[in-house]
């Protein structure tokens, strides 16, 4: 019996290096989990054979939902800790969530930073309204 414990120690210990690098960013647990629910199986297939490259193609379809479910623009946990990162508008924190969401469905690491700086630079602040800026200042 001590010889077993033994060997599952080992194997979790060798397993584990390789597995914290696929653990999903908590920035977007939250956007992963809504998606994993609402997705069919052929849906999440389709996302893993195509994304992260094919992601500008669902803006206005699964960008929109993830804005519009996930609080992308009202703020909340996800929205939150994206602007934390310095994505600041809803639409580039949907593209990252979906680049991010393929690399995550073929179990691989999520480069989250990494997608986050190859987003384009944000427009200047007076041409869009920032997030819970009710005002219109773009401030």
């Amino acid at each position: 019996m001590n010889r077993w414990l033994l060997g599952a120690a080992l194997a979790l210990a060798a397993c584990s290096g390789r597995e914290a690098d696929r653990r999903v960013p908590a920035a977007v647990a939250p956007a992963f989990a809504l998606l994993d629910s609402t997705l069919t199986a052929a849906d999440r297939q389709t996302l893993r054979r195509t994304l992260p490259d094919s992601a500008i193609l669902y803006h206005h379809t699964l960008g929109m939902g993830l804005r519009n479910e996930a609080g992308l623009w009202r703020g909340g946990p996800v929205a939150d800790s994206l602007r934390a990162r310095g994505v600041r508008h809803p639409d580039n924190m949907s593209h990252v969530i979906l680049q991010a969401y393929g690399f995550h469905l073929r179990g691989q690491p999520v480069p989250l930073d990494s997608l986050i700086r190859a987003l384009p630079p944000p427009p200047a602040p007076s041409s869009f309204i920032e997030l819970n800026d009710s005002a219109g200042t773009g401030r």
